[in-house]
């Protein structure tokens, strides 16, 4: 009996099964000589033959021409025990596969998705944990809802999203910074700073905006949430390739999550302007046996660097 999760549980050896799909293209669960899953499009143009080697760590990659004008396009996992993985993979295909009746357009988006994997296999990120979720999350409320709206131009707008590099800051325009900080409401308003340089910037304008959150079982947001309402803004697949890079740069990817994600809810944001005056570590002062430092600020005693938050976002601009 097949279990509807393992597609290739019951095949034999060198078998082939047509997934069932509403598609014109020729597309199969496969199993090799040596019993390795493995997924095969059969396409009836050269095209295959033509694009960019692509390297999936874990699976070999194979193009092979059957004939005239008939290609053939197989992935084969080296390791069986990875088959979770690989089916997502797999599957993530037979989705833009089902979208394409023209043979060429179809490869062109296969191969799209395949630089994608490529990327997630050669990076694949470790457990996403609350502390991820809350921090990603509320950079990408920054991104959406101050960002944006200062640049007016959602191109700029990701482009200036550096959070993912780790960067000191986690937006950089040409003469601003914004560091932003979550933390949860419960616990107060202290917020961990990670370096002596996250706080110190020549940028003219620098400001923190600090993200009170509340997790919760059945409402609010979750980081998927956030993303999508911004991947509705982009007007081009190159611009929602830049964001979903990031996306993973920061250790955010879908097809490894096993677990629900959190839900927060919003209960506060404040903004701060930085100065000299503001309470942080300059690197400058630090002396040269220090090699790294981490310090918690309580936010709750610098209201005398706190920014009205409606006049900010309505005022703001970030060149």
């Amino acid at each position: 009996m097949t279990s509807p999760d393992n597609p290739w549980e019951d095949m034999g050896l060198s078998a082939r099964r047509r997934v069932v799909a509403d598609s014109p293209h020729d597309v199969f669960w496969i199993t090799d000589g040596a019993g390795r899953y493995g997924f095969l499009i059969a396409t009836k143009e050269s095209v295959m033959n033509t694009r960019t080697t692509l390297s999936l760590k874990g699976v070999t990659v194979l193009k092979r021409a059957v004939g005239q004008g008939n290609n053939e396009f197989i992935l084969v996992l080296n390791n069986k025990e990875d088959w979770n993985i690989f089916n997502a993979l797999c599957r993530d295909l037979i989705s833009v596969i089902v979208q394409h009746e023209d043979n060429r357009t179809m490869v062109d988006g296969i191969e799209n998705h395949l630089k994608r994997w490529q990327r997630l296999l050669q990076h694949r990120p470790s457990a996403f944990t609350a502390e991820q979720q809350m921090g990603l999350f509320t950079e990408l409320l920054c991104l959406r809802e101050i960002v944006l709206k200062a640049t007016g131009n959602i191109a700029d707008a990701i482009s200036s999203w550096v959070g993912p590099d780790f960067d000191k800051q986690d937006f950089l325009m040409s003469s601003a910074a914004i560091e932003v900080k979550s933390h949860r409401t419960s616990a107060g308003e202290n917020v961990s700073i990670s370096s002596g340089n996250q706080l110190y910037c020549d940028k003219e304008h620098f400001y923190l905006i600090s993200y009170g959150l509340t997790t919760t079982s059945n409402s609010g947001l979750t980081v998927a949430d956030a993303s999508e309402s911004i991947i509705a803004h982009c007007y081009s697949e190159q611009l929602k390739e830049l964001f979903d890079y990031k996306l993973l740069d920061y250790g955010y990817a879908p097809e490894f999550i096993t677990e629900p994600l959190q839900r927060f809810i919003v209960d506060k944001v404040r903004v701060f302007k930085i100065t000299k005056e503001f309470p942080k570590i300059v690197p400058l002062n630090l002396m040269s046996q220090i090699t790294s430092v981490k310090y918690t600020i309580d936010l709750s005693r610098c209201k005398d660097f706190e920014l009205n938050f409606d006049e900010f976002v309505r005022g703001v601009a970030l060149p």
